[in-house]
């Protein structure tokens, strides 16, 4: 029996070439850091990723991605901003007009 510790999950998304760039070097940027600091770098926790289509019939449809990490290491918000940040903040907000929230549960 195989187990995983990650969940994939949303509906099949049409992304523009650079919608799909932007998208792509985000969740490297946030696996990675899962990988090295939260939840895929020990056994026992969790990874959830799930998207979904806000206003999928309009011209302002949003792609709307939730990553949730649970079990893992003790989560500790950054002192500063690194580069991991800026490249899912920059990438998202200037690049795609789109926005970030990124939440450090206490």
């Amino acid at each position: 029996m195989t187990t995983t510790n990650a969940i994939l999950d949303g509906p099949e998304v049409l992304l523009t070439p650079n919608a799909t760039h932007g998208v792509a070097r985000v969740l490297h940027e946030l696996a990675t850091n899962a990988a090295k600091y939260g939840a895929l770098s020990q056994q026992g926790s969790r990874l959830s990723v799930r998207w979904t289509v806000v206003d999928k019939h309009s011209a302002a449809a949003m792609l709307r991605i939730q990553w949730e990490e649970a079990g893992g290491p003790k989560v500790v918000p950054p002192a500063r901003q690194g580069y991991g940040s800026s490249v899912i903040r920059d990438l998202l907000s200037f690049e795609l007009d789109g926005s970030v929230e990124l939440v450090f549960p206490q």
